[in-house]
């Protein structure tokens, strides 16, 4: 083996073993990376809704594998899981969901302030929720029936919701 390999090999041997030695290492803060090799791959602070768990990968991530995220968000996202189950509501009933994992949609680690809904109203299907909008409620302004700063699946849907005469 010719002397440059070799030193290029201790190198990186080297620079490994110093990231490795220093991830363990790093200081603990509440809600930024553990430590100095995850600041290092961190892509970005996550959305405020998942704010909390930035410190703990482990809840929306399984090492080397994408293919595992998915079933970690339906844990916690038990009402889309139904839905999707089910082949109810907009998660259930939609083939863009059905062909892609949830992060095709929702991007994460993209900023406390980032909206990983990513709902656009003017070209929303609502034929793919629990409610079409059929005859007058298709003129219904969206927030006529949603209200801001609630889910858009706790909208009302009962007739007597909207028409208590």
């Amino acid at each position: 083996m010719r002397t440059r390999d070799r030193l290029a090999r201790i190198a990186l041997t080297v620079g490994l073993a110093v990231v490795a030695f220093a991830a363990g290492f790093g200081p603990v803060r509440p809600v930024a990376a553990q430590s100095f090799f995850e600041r290092l791959v961190l892509p970005g602070d996550l959305a405020k809704a998942h704010a909390e768990f930035q410190p703990e990968c482990k809840k929306c991530h399984v090492s080397f594998s994408r293919r595992d995220q998915a079933p970690l968000c339906r844990d916690c996202h038990k009402k889309v899981d139904a839905d999707i189950k089910a082949e109810k509501g907009f998660h259930g009933r939609s083939a863009e969901v059905a062909a892609n994992d949830c992060r095709h949609c929702h991007t994460d680690h993209i900023g406390r302030d980032a909206d990983i809904v990513g709902l656009d109203a003017e070209t929303f299907d609502h034929g793919l929720t629990d409610f079409a909008l059929e005859g007058a409620h298709a003129a219904v302004a969206c927030d006529g029936c949603h209200e801001a700063g609630k889910k858009f699946r706790e909208a009302p849907s009962a007739c007597v919701d909207c028409h208590k005469e």
